[in-house]
C-alpha cells in the first residue's frame, strides 16, 4: 500500500483553494451504447479502485499546515447515482467534495433511451 501518502504541491494547492463558492472539482460526462449492467458496473469499479488507490483514499491533517496525507478510505464507497434518463442529478454538500470525509469520485449513471 502507498498510504500514507503525502500530497504533491498542486494537490496541497487545489485543497486549499477549494470552496464553496469555488469548488476545485471537474465533470467529466461520457456516452455509451447499450444496456447497463449494474452487477458489471460494481465489479468493474472494484477492480478500478484496486487499481487507483486515490480513488479510495481519504485526507488526513491540515493542509495549511502541510500535514495533509492521503489515508485508505477504510469502507468511505464513492458517491453512486443510478436513475432513468432526464432525472436530475443530486449533489450531495453542493459541488464541493469533502476530501476528508469522502473520495474524489462521485457517478451519476442515467439509463434509457
Amino acid at each position: 500500500s502507498p498510504f500514507p501518502l503525502r500530497l504533491t504541491a498542486f494537490e496541497r494547492q487545489m485543497l486549499l483553494d477549494d470552496r464553496a463558492e469555488h469548488p476545485m472539482a471537474c465533470h467529466v460526462q461520457m456516452r455509451f451504447s447499450g444496456r447497463f449492467d449494474p452487477i458489471l458496473f460494481s465489479q468493474s469499479l472494484e477492480v478500478v479502485l484496486k487499481r487507483h488507490p486515490l480513488f479510495d483514499a481519504l485526507i488526513a491533517g491540515s493542509a495549511h499546515w502541510g500535514t495533509a496525507k492521503w489515508v485508505p478510505a477504510n469502507g468511505v464507497r464513492p458517491y453512486i447515482d443510478v436513475a432513468p434518463l432526464g432525472t436530475p442529478c443530486r449533489y450531495p454538500n453542493s459541488f464541493r467534495i469533502d476530501l476528508t470525509k469522502e473520495t474524489g469520485v462521485r457517478f451519476w449513471v442515467r439509463t434509457g433511451h
